[in-house]
């Protein structure tokens, strides 16, 4: 993201446009899809800039800024280039990083696999359980499903960087994610 601030609001937010658009093009020229680079969000407000323990001057006019986030999520779909991407954007401008989230881009897949194998699991299981009650297992009578992931990796680095020299970028290690599904499976007991 980029967040600027000036005395004037159109000024703000023509700074703010030239650094995003910037941004943009920045990353795009470091591979960046336009499909993979939307805005999550735009803001503009005012801050008071007046010393609240000063005695007030009725006479005096109001010392305010306005200041204009422009927010936007970029997908690196290379983890090996993430850091690399970082440093680019904020060598173009950005000085608000939020977040940063790993994820799969065949979770669907991913899922089913894991669904397919909680099931033999909890079939393989069954089947244990009624050899070692001395019961012959029944057909399912219910089955319940948490399907559960990786989950977003948090990165808070809020004002990160400078523009200056960012080099290789940002130390960026994805880890291990997995993708898991936990399944209740209920079977009837036939004796």
């Amino acid at each position: 993201g980029v967040r600027t601030a000036n005395n004037e609001v159109s000024a703000a937010f023509d700074e703010n446009n030239q650094t995003v658009n910037a941004v943009i093009s920045a990353v795009q020229g470091a591979g960046i899809a336009a499909d993979d680079i939307s805005t999550v969000s735009i803001y503009a407000f005012t801050r008071d800039l007046s010393d609240p323990f000063a005695a007030p001057d009725p006479n005096a006019a109001p010392q305010v800024t306005y200041e204009v986030t422009n927010d936007l999520r970029i997908i690196v779909r290379d983890t090996a280039a993430v850091g690399s991407v970082i440093a680019t954007a904020v060598n173009a401008g950005a000085n608000n990083i939020y977040g940063l989230n790993f994820r799969f881009s065949d979770e669907d897949a991913l899922e089913f696999t894991a669904q397919e194998l909680a099931m033999e699991h909890a079939a393989a299981q069954a089947a244990r359980y009624a050899d070692l009650a001395g019961v012959e297992l029944g057909e399912i009578v219910a089955i319940s499903e948490t399907i559960g992931g990786g989950g977003p990796i948090p990165f808070a680095a809020q004002g990160f960087g400078g523009g200056g020299g960012a080099g290789g970028g940002a130390p960026v290690e994805p880890g291990d994610l997995t993708v898991s599904v936990q399944v209740q499976v209920t079977y009837a007991i036939n004796r």
